[in-house]
């Protein structure tokens, strides 16, 4: 049982309508991103099987983090463009590779219970950190 329970983690096989919609929530991610001005690294749940499924012995993994290049998103999910932010001119930016990923588990947020003050239970939330340089789309570096 504990073989089975084990491999079920490490090589996860979510159903595809999970996987497509893990992948939207992180190319809408991707997007807003690239239209804000902020440097700060983004945080989106993010499903635990969904990411081993796809990210699972691609990039390198350095401090805690997992830095993807471009040909580790599976085109089947994160079609060509995906992650450009373009206008009716063709300008715009794009992401710079590698993207730095880390995926967690934590806390939801602290509350507590109206009758007796005491913090209520708290749920676990699986989530996705990610952060990327942005660079014009004209540039080649």
């Amino acid at each position: 049982m504990f073989s089975y329970s084990f491999r079920l983690f490490e090589s996860p096989s979510p159903e595809e309508s999970v996987l497509y919609d893990q992948c939207a929530t992180l190319r809408v991610a991707v997007e807003q991103h690239l239209k804000s001005k902020s440097r700060l690294p983004v945080t989106i749940k993010f499903r635990g099987d969904a990411y081993r499924h796809l990210f699972k012995n691609k990039g390198q993994i350095r401090d805690g983090y997992h830095f993807l290049e471009k040909a580790d998103f599976p085109p089947k999910f994160f079609p060509q463009f995906w992650d450009y932010g373009a206008d009716s001119h063709g300008q715009g930016i794009k992401v710079f590779y590698p993207m730095k990923i880390r995926h967690f588990i934590s806390w939801s947020p602290k509350k507590y219970r109206v009758e007796d003050h005491n913090p209520s239970s708290r749920a676990f939330q699986e989530k996705l950190t990610f952060s990327f340089v942005k660079v014009a789309l004209g540039d080649t570096s």
